[in-house]
């Protein structure tokens, strides 16, 4: 699940990214454009609804904090 959020982040999104990247948020690699753009990507990507609620910086400042989120909305 990392390498496809990450090929999200990279590929998709065109984000300069570091692997396992931390603090995406406070390092400002994500705006809020493009943090709407992730959570379409997202769903789309995994099949899941991300709800309003859930767009917090503490669900999307990392790649592990993605892939958290996904896996509690997948199950």
């Amino acid at each position: 699940m990392k390498k496809q959020i990450i090929k999200i982040l990279t590929e998709d999104m065109e984000l300069n990214i570091n692997g396992n990247e931390n603090n995406l948020i406070q390092n400002k690699i994500l705006d809020s454009l493009a943090i709407m753009n992730l959570i379409g990507n997202l769903e789309e990507k995994f099949n899941i609804e991300i709800d309003f609620g859930d767009i917090t910086e503490e669900n999307l400042n990392s790649i592990d904090d993605i892939e958290k989120l996904i896996t509690r909305l997948k199950s």
